[in-house]
């Protein structure tokens, strides 16, 4: 610290600082949290996505059942 700075300076950046690093540590959090919710929705995609051909593979199985049955 440059001479002639007060204690009360000192502790004003000192916290100052403190609080840039929680600042910090909380984006960095947050960021994490961001990354594993879009994994999530990608895995959630997937999911509906396989659901959605299942009843596709179903509609057309039972098209070409009734289709060979004659109904």
């Amino acid at each position: 610290m440059p001479e002639g700075e007060s204690a009360r300076d000192r502790l004003i950046m000192s916290n100052l600082r403190l609080m840039k690093q929680r600042y910090e540590i909380r984006c960095s959090e947050l960021e994490q949290i961001n990354n594993k919710l879009i994994i999530e929705m990608d895995e959630s995609k997937k999911r509906e996505m396989r659901n959605y051909i299942a009843i596709a593979v179903f509609v057309v199985s039972y098209i070409i059942l009734c289709t060979i049955n004659g109904n």
